[in-house]
């Protein structure tokens, strides 16, 4: 059996809190594990108010894909680090 990431949530009650497909749009999604926080490219799959469904790969070689309904704020379309003195 595979466990989820600990910040997924369930899937929004009822079509209407769904806004349906997302175009498949690439994402980075947060995934948080027990030992470990990952982030990994995933496709957005559906969007709703408060929370998105991606898919994404235990590893990228595999044909496998699973799909997780994560918090909106574990989700980006890219990561932006500070530039600066001592970084």
């Amino acid at each position: 059996m595979l466990l989820s990431p600990s910040n997924s949530v369930g899937a929004p009650a009822g079509k209407d809190r769904k806004w349906g497909s997302a175009a498949r749009i690439q994402v980075l999604a947060r995934l948080v594990w027990p030992t470990r926080v990952e982030i990994v490219p995933a496709v957005l799959i559906w969007i709703s108010t408060d929370q998105v469904c991606v898919e994404w790969r235990t590893d990228p070689r595999s044909y496998q894909a699973r799909q997780t309904w994560l918090p909106r704020e574990d989700v980006r379309t890219r990561l932006v680090y500070r530039s600066g003195a001592g970084h």
